[in-house]
């Protein structure tokens, strides 16, 4: 058996290209990415920022929480549900929000 030499007009480099289709858990994830925002930002977060994040987390925490709580006095519910609002919208807008620059009382 003879065999193929590079110099041979017979012998060829097949070479295989990836294929440009993406497979659908690369979509979901995309999808996934684009909706909850936390998942995009957070694998590239500094961990320096994470004390100046804490003041201004706190900062504007504190300050909300007489706003909301008057805002629900006004809606003719207990300053409780005022309190609820003023921790759980803003905790749940660091995963779902988009928008560094929105505050949430």
């Amino acid at each position: 058996m003879k065999r193929a030499s590079v110099s041979d007009p017979s012998y060829r480099v097949v070479e295989l290209k990836p294929s440009k289709k993406k497979s659908k858990y690369q979509k979901c994830d995309k999808i996934v990415k684009r909706k909850v925002p936390i998942l995009k930002w957070l694998p590239q977060y500094q961990i320096s920022y994470i004390f100046f994040d804490v003041i201004a987390g706190l900062t504007v925490w504190l300050t909300s929480i007489p706003a909301s709580m008057a805002d629900s006095v006004v809606a003719g519910l207990s300053p409780e549900f005022g309190l609820y609002s003023a921790y759980m919208g803003t905790f749940i807008y660091t995963i779902l929000g988009s928008c560094r620059e929105l505050v949430i009382g």
